[in-house]
């Protein structure tokens, strides 16, 4: 990335809206608690990179599979968080990819800070598991290393039952149904939005086909409507939260302030 991903305002607007979170009123969002937490009296099933500390062996013989102990930061439920690695995230420049991990840092941010288990699926990479108000460190390390997005299997294995956010674009295939509690945002581009007009010649990003177009401003405005309405419309209808996020505009800052107005944070 040529510019710096997580700047310092991104984490003092993060911040600002983790307190809004934390009021009454202001979300659903327990109050965030610092430290290590104590242990309590609930389990979970262990998954990969868990600490095997909180292993709880009673509890493991009786369920004949490894449990741990909650601590009390684990307590705010199990967040999935898909982030979608095909090519078209990136096309000709990386604002909606940096946007997309911006996102993600939030959501995954605010979700420790409340007390929740997140599990992290980027393209075809392994799930990974993040508990613990500490380990929110550790989630911005992983999504600032992060390769390119350069294709992956499809999304249907990653979204699985229980709350899941998958960040998009507007051209990934959705699923025909999705599982659980499950929210599409769909990323779109400012040249999206307004494509230069005339005699173009583009290249596919996902097939790097390449294709001749003469673009009218206005009719591109009418399709383009049409078009992310009525995906919008197919994903509500198999079952998902529907919402679209302008980015590459504004900065970090201004994406917060869009994703909240928008009430996904």
């Amino acid at each position: 990335m040529t510019r710096l991903l997580f700047p310092p305002e991104f984490f003092h607007a993060l911040a600002g809206l983790a307190r809004r979170r934390s009021r009454p009123g202001g979300g659903n969002a327990a109050t965030p608690r610092a430290g290590r937490g104590l242990l309590g009296f609930e389990h979970r099933a262990y998954a990969p990179g868990d600490d095997l500390r909180q292993l709880d062996w009673r509890a493991t013989a009786r369920a004949g599979a490894a449990q741990l102990r909650l601590r009390e930061e684990e307590r705010g439920g199990s967040l999935r968080l898909v982030l979608d690695r095909s090519p078209s995230m990136a096309p000709g420049g990386a604002r909606r990819e940096e946007d997309l991990r911006r996102l993600a840092l939030a959501l995954g941010w605010l979700h420790l800070e409340a007390g929740g288990v997140l599990r992290l699926v980027a393209g075809g990479g392994p799930e990974q598991t993040f508990v613990g108000y500490e380990r929110r460190a550790a989630l911005q390390e992983v999504l600032e290393g992060l390769e390119p997005p350069l294709g992956g299997p499809g999304v249907e294995g990653m979204l699985r039952g229980g709350p899941c956010v998958w960040l998009t674009d507007p051209w990934c295939e959705p699923p025909p149904v999705f599982p659980g509690d499950a929210t599409v945002v769909t990323l779109v581009l400012p040249e999206e939005d307004d494509p230069a007009t005339g005699g173009l010649r583009l290249k596919d990003a996902e097939s790097a086909e390449e294709l001749e177009v003469e673009l009218d401003a206005a009719d591109w405005s009418r399709r383009w409507d049409g078009w992310l309405e009525r995906r919008q419309r197919r994903l509500r209808a198999a079952g998902a939260r529907a919402l679209v996020l302008r980015c590459g505009a504004g900065g970090a800052t201004a994406l917060l302030q869009r994703a909240e107005e928008a009430g996904l944070v």
